[in-house]
């Protein structure tokens, strides 16, 4: 019965198993390719004051905007009051996005099969790309939002051809897309645009109406359209400002042409598929026929063009090319799509292509170290770091206790703990100082963290403990610069590992509390008061 039912469906059958060894690569991928990110664990503190009815802030009390990514939030806080680990939950659902964009590369591939012939295979040899670049598939485990948005920008292509389904369930799907793209990362607008426009192109080419258009656009974008305004209408009454407080914190409000034509022409170092790929995606424009390609393929290139200028402008990122893995799923399923009519009369060079692009894939990571690009590897140094710093912070210091950091995601494992952002991420002051200043005093040279919260601020903060980025030591050798300074045990007793802390800001009670736990805390230049 299986093997009649197979040679009648040959097609479906080979795109059956094309998609079950796609979806089981993966997944296998993700499993070996773990790593945390400690600006996951931000997101995941606003969403924890959030589930304990605090708000949607950093610091109780304090509306700092110090997330860009509000559903992934919501999602975290969700998992949080249902008594699930925000982690895990975060890791799960970015690895099925990754999974997800993965399987309808491979679906697009197969699209095109009536027959056995070999050349119509040839699309398949572009899927291996959505699976295999390791860095790529680390980000779906961070507790970032990237594989998701990659998934939704991909998404986004399909919303044309979507919205003139026959099926309701389909023409809402349609709708949908956009607005969780946007209520997820609000820089995904322009992809959103991009796709507005492909629907607006794919309108007139059919109709040379302008009144269909202006209904299909309507129809379509207008849930988006509504539901961006209000977001940006209570995000200005809650917060105070319609874009977040990191846009100003990383100087994205300016222009940084260096440092992203850096991060844009090292990206390709690393990665010089996307050459290779851009080339296909351009031909195939060129020549596509049907109309789903000719939308696709158009959307495509607008998006990644308004993407690729926009990362310029804002300089990159730090997070080892984050910006640009989010678009990755669109560039490998757009060759995809292009390679079609390709595959029809030039499978040899399809299958080239296919094979050298994978092969470019694999080359080692080239890092845009000039502007301060930090490895996967180093990020989730990082987070481990802050997990267990924050961990030891959160068990012994006591409720109310102000401390400054540049490693602000361990304050997740200290909710109780009021934490100071020294990079200005999630604090206004710092945010909206003048950038000029701070690289003519400070010396800063890197993308993301450009400003840096001054001495005075921290002072007049009622800042009690400054870590900076945290540093484990002896605990029976503390290491100190002769200033008053509290090390907390970070581990067990037999550990001997404490983290130190600049005493910046004593009070009596804080003190008391001290001297009262020499097993937690060990003194140094601080006085204990007279029992």
């Amino acid at each position: 019965m299986l093997i009649r039912w197979v040679r009648e469906h040959r097609s479906l059958a080979l795109t059956i198993v094309a998609l079950a060894a796609t979806v089981a690569w993966a997944c296998a991928i993700c499993r070996s390719s773990h790593v945390l990110f400690d600006d996951s664990f931000i997101s995941f503190r606003y969403a924890n004051n959030l589930a304990r009815g605090q708000g949607l802030v950093f610091n109780p009390g304090e509306r700092v905007e110090g997330y860009t990514n509000f559903l992934w939030v919501l999602l975290a806080a969700l998992a949080i009051a249902l008594r699930l680990d925000p982690i895990a939950v975060t890791a799960t659902v970015g690895t099925v996005a990754f999974v997800a964009a993965a399987a309808a590369g491979c679906v697009l591939a197969t699209r095109p099969w009536d027959s056995l012939a070999y050349k119509r295979w040839t699309p398949l040899l572009f899927v291996p790309l959505l699976i295999r670049p390791t860095d790529y598939a680390s980000f779906a485990t961070t507790g970032l939002e990237t594989s998701f948005v990659g998934l939704l920008v991909l998404a986004l292509g399909f919303v044309p051809t979507m919205s003139s389904s026959s099926q309701d369930a389909v023409r809402w799907t349609a709708r949908v897309v956009p607005l969780l793209a946007v209520l997820t990362r609000l820089d995904t607008s322009l992809a959103v645009c991009a796709s507005a426009l492909a629907l607006a192109w794919q309108c007139w080419s059919s109709s040379r109406s302008s009144r269909k258009v202006a209904l299909a656009l309507t129809r379509t974008f207008a849930p988006t359209a509504i539901g961006l305004a209000a977001y940006l209408a209570w995000k200005t009454a809650y917060y105070g400002s319609v874009l977040p407080n990191t846009y100003y914190a990383k100087a994205a409000d300016g222009v940084h042409l260096e440092p992203g034509v850096a991060y844009f022409m090292s990206f390709i170092q690393s990665m010089p598929s996307v050459v290779l790929l851009a080339g296909v995606i351009g031909t195939g424009l060129i020549v596509a026929r049907g109309a789903f390609e000719r939308t696709f393929l158009f959307y495509a290139v607008v998006a990644m063009t308004l993407h690729c200028l926009y990362v310029v402008k804002v300089g990159g990122d730090f997070m080892e090319y984050r910006l640009m893995w989010e678009f990755w799923p669109l560039l490998v399923c757009a060759a995809i799509v292009a390679s079609w009519r390709f595959a029809k009369t030039l499978p040899a060079v399809m299958a080239l292509c296919g094979t050298l692009a994978f092969i470019a894939s694999t080359f080692p990571t080239v890092l845009e170290n000039r502007f301060g690009m930090q490895s996967l590897q180093r990020m989730n140094d990082y987070a481990n770091l802050g997990r267990r710093v924050g961990s030891a912070l959160g068990r012994e210091l006591p409720a109310g206790t102000k401390v400054a950091t540049t490693l602000a995601g361990m304050s997740f494992f200290m909710p109780d703990v009021v934490v100071l952002d020294q990079w200005g991420l999630n604090d206004k002051f710092t945010a909206h100082m003048p950038l000029q200043k701070f690289i003519e005093t400070e010396g800063l040279n890197a993308r993301g963290h450009l400003k840096y919260a001054p001495l005075s601020h921290m002072k007049d903060s009622g800042t009690n403990l400054l870590i900076d980025h945290p540093q484990v030591c002896s605990c029976s050798a503390p290491s100190s610069d002769g200033k008053p300074d509290v090390f907390v045990r970070v581990g067990a007793s037999l550990q001997d590992e404490c983290v130190r802390t600049q005493y910046m800001t004593p009070t009596p009670d804080l003190t008391k509390w001290f001297c009262e736990h020499p097993a937690e805390f060990v003194l140094v230049g601080v006085p204990c008061p007279k029992s």
